[in-house]
């Protein structure tokens, strides 16, 4: 199950990297089920991970953001798994899922 998740987190993670390439910042999802204007990722076919929220943060001393994290939470047989592809250089990028 978790599987569904780590595949829907690298899809947006890939997707903001590709926004970043063009803009040089990355950002932020509020409530992602069908993505928004910039990040076009739809999480609607999924059975048990079917929105996803992302955090952007600025480097430090600049409003550009230069890190984000995204979250998916399980539902149905799934509710309690997390899974997070966090970007950040201090993890390395890594997708992971909790219990």
């Amino acid at each position: 199950m978790a599987a569904e998740g780590k595949g829907l987190c690298a899809q947006v993670g890939n997707a903001e990297k590709m926004y970043s390439a063009e803009r040089n910042t990355y950002v932020t999802v509020a409530n992602g089920s069908t993505g928004n204007a910039f990040i076009k990722v739809s999480a609607g076919s999924n059975k048990y991970f079917t929105a996803y929220q992302v955090a952007s943060a600025p480097g430090a001393g600049n409003t550009i953001a230069t890190t984000f994290v995204v979250t998916t939470i399980g539902t149905g047989d799934a509710a309690g798994i997390t899974v997070t592809y966090d970007q950040r250089p201090s993890v390395s990028a890594v997708i992971s899922a909790s219990p």
